[in-house]
């Protein structure tokens, strides 16, 4: 399914006459995302990302972003929706704008009419204390008895806000790189120092120690990032090809291929590779 949905996104790029170095322009989304996004190569990015750029693609053909990722979920979970649900967004956006257009009759006679119900609606002031008072005892109410116990509210990020802050990790990388060798005097709790170079731009994961969370982010061609632990590394690259690793100044032996996952476990001897479970959106293409 998700590669039905990937062929109908560049359908509907093609048909747009956007091509992909456009949609870079006005995204700064890199180039091998958006081909591996058409090509139906989903794994290469995590979840946060790839909706963001999905996002912005669709935003950049003209798309429905809406429309387009109830089209990416229901893809995503193997269900059938409707063939034509990309190109009705687009009709559906025309049809919108056009009901945006009045005649100049039509804005005069709305005009007249909001004048005259204006005349005939009167403020009493005594009603508008109360209402005043009411709203602000109900609002006093809520923050008391409610707001202590709200649930956190998940809200999907942008594609620019993702990109900006990439660009910032950009330049902390682009700090790291004007350092000629890593430190060779290490604490006690950090006793490992791992410098990631970047041949080709890839996303990388990294989990220290026994961490379950780790930090992820994107680094570009050329450029190069430092992190540390105490006992161990377990990093997931997106581009396999496209980095390399030096632990305490010694090169470590790390092969992978052109967009390929992997994932591998960095201690104090050496290398190591773990298992990689398809992701069921494999499954469903």
């Amino acid at each position: 399914m998700l590669k039905k949905f990937a062929e109908d996104l560049r359908d509907a790029r093609l048909k747009s006459g956007v091509s992909i170095q456009q949609i870079h322009n006005k995204t700064r989304i890199d180039i091998k995302f958006l081909e591996a996004i058409e090509n139906g190569n989903f794994e290469i990015l995590p979840e946060v990302y790839l909706r963001a750029f999905i996002r912005g693609y669709a935003n950049s053909v003209g798309l429905d972003e809406a429309q387009v990722m109830k089209k990416y979920e229901a893809a995503k979970s193997g269900k059938v929706i409707e063939e034509n649900v990309i190109e009705e967004s687009i009709a559906e956006t025309h049809k919108e704008s056009s009901k945006k257009v009045f005649t100049g009759a039509e804005q005069h006679n709305t005009a007249n009419m909001d004048e005259a119900s204006t005349k005939k609606f009167s403020l009493n002031p005594k009603v508008v204390l109360i209402f005043v008072v009411v709203a602000a005892l109900g609002l006093a109410v809520y923050f008391i008895f409610f707001n202590s116990s709200s649930s956190e509210i998940i809200t999907e990020r942008p594609y620019e806000e993702m990109l900006a802050e990439n660009n910032k990790r950009f330049e902390s990388s682009e700090t790291d790189s004007t350092k000629t060798s890593v430190p060779q005097t290490f604490s006690t709790s950090d006793s490992l120092v791992l410098l990631i170079k970047s041949k080709d731009t890839s996303w990388i994961d990294v989990k220290k120690d026994d961490n379950a969370v780790g930090t992820d982010f994107l680094l570009y061609n050329s450029n190069q990032r430092i992190v540390k632990a105490a006992r161990s590394f377990t990093i997931t690259v997106g581009n396999s090809k496209g980095v390399e690793f030096i632990l305490n100044n010694r090169p470590l032996n790390f092969s992978g291929s052109y967009r390929e996952r992997k994932i591998v476990k960095i201690d104090s001897t050496g290398l190591s590779y773990l298992p990689v479970f398809r992701s069921e959106q494999k499954k469903n293409d």
